[in-house]
């Protein structure tokens, strides 16, 4: 969209980021709810990440353009179990709404119908497979009925494995750049703060070992931009 200003703006996608990056930001907003939601209260996150989280918020219309937190937000971030599933039921219709207005039906439709859907509000490449998994997600916690078709990929995709190396074969390992630089980031093995928010599942974790888990996170990441400094 072009602003009177010739200003582009950038147009607001649905919801793309990992579902549970999104619950583990509510319940670390659960120990403390700041007054403005922006990128310095996501410490841990890269930046992409932190843009993905700020943008799911906004179109979920859980933060205004300011960062202020909706009062929904809220409620969601302090419910429990059984009530914070009542308050998904409210967010996913709100936040899908534009795809029953499109003439999908989630409980009938079928992958590319639900593609072409997030591609009509402007997703593209493989954003549209990000959406469509933030989607499902979010309709399993609010007990939505979901289409057979969109329940069976969603399970195909949990139990593909990746091929183990056969017997006998040693792992590859990024070659070294003839310049000397560092390997490749996109070919090294994942830091361990990635490992680390990669574990996080506040579905198998108690509310202790979160915070362990948390308070790690936080010093790796205090460690990086120390690093940076100094380089």
């Amino acid at each position: 969209m072009v602003m009177p200003n010739g200003e582009r703006v950038k147009k607001a996608l649905p919801p793309y980021v990992p579902w549970r990056t999104f619950v583990n930001f509510l319940n670390v907003l659960k120990q403390a709810m700041p007054s403005r939601i922006d990128p310095s209260v996501m410490p841990s996150m890269s930046g992409g990440m932190r843009s993905y989280l700020m943008g799911a918020l906004r179109f979920m219309r859980l933060i205004d353009e300011a960062g202020v937190p909706s009062e929904e937000l809220r409620s969601l971030v302090q419910a429990d179990a059984d009530s914070r599933r009542a308050q998904y039921r409210e967010l996913f219709e709100r936040t899908y709404s534009f795809l029953g207005e499109s003439g999908i039906d989630i409980a009938q439709t079928t992958p590319d119908q639900l593609n072409n859907g997030f591609q009509e509000a402007g997703a593209t490449g493989d954003t549209v497979a990000k959406c469509r998994s933030f989607f499902v997600a979010l309709a399993k916690e609010a007990g939505a009925e979901l289409s057979p078709y969109l329940k069976r990929m969603s399970r195909e995709r949990r139990t593909t494995k990746r091929r183990s190396p056969r017997k006998g074969t040693k792992p590859m390992r990024p070659s070294q750049p003839a310049n000397g630089n560092r390997y490749d980031q996109s070919l090294a093995e994942p830091s361990a703060k990635d490992v680390l928010i990669d574990i996080l599942d506040p579905d198998q974790m108690t509310e202790e070992e979160q915070k362990a888990v948390w308070t790690l996170i936080l010093y790796l990441k205090k460690r990086e931009t120390a690093d940076e400094e100094q380089e």
